[in-house]
């Protein structure tokens, strides 16, 4: 009844194509499914289907330049500047900007214990980005 139809909700709202691509891309590095996409042996291209992994990697590649597009799109909709609720507005580039990122850095910091390290840097630099 009731437990069933809010499971269904809660399951719905959840496995949103993201998501779904995430689960799915975690499952096939795990496994060995892995090496029919990727040359993990020699790394000369000679998988099976790389042609696949390939064709998805320059997808992968447009979607920042997509979402910028997108996000312009929606911003030039906006009717005038009282129409955006500025105290969300700030929260969320707060949280987005400050707070993760120096969450992202204190992790690392104790778990490398050395901040000068490549992946320091590049989760750093990754956290901060706003997509």
């Amino acid at each position: 009844g009731k437990c069933c139809a809010t499971r269904v909700s809660v399951a719905s709202n959840f496995l949103v194509p993201p998501v779904i691509a995430v689960i799915c891309g975690l499952v096939i590095g795990v496994t060995p499914l892995r090496s029919v996409l990727v040359d993990t042996t020699t790394f000369k291209g000679k998988a099976p289907l790389e042609f696949i992994f390939n064709s998805v990697a320059k997808f992968g590649g447009a979607a920042v330049p997509m979402v910028m597009i997108v996000l312009g799109g929606s911003l030039a909709s906006i009717p005038s500047a009282r129409a955006v609720h500025w105290p969300t507005a700030v929260g969320v580039a707060l949280g987005r900007l400050v707070v993760v990122p120096a969450l992202a850095w204190g992790l690392f910091f104790l778990l490398l214990r050395d901040p000068t390290a490549v992946y320091f840097r590049g989760l750093n630099i990754d956290s901060c980005v706003v997509v």
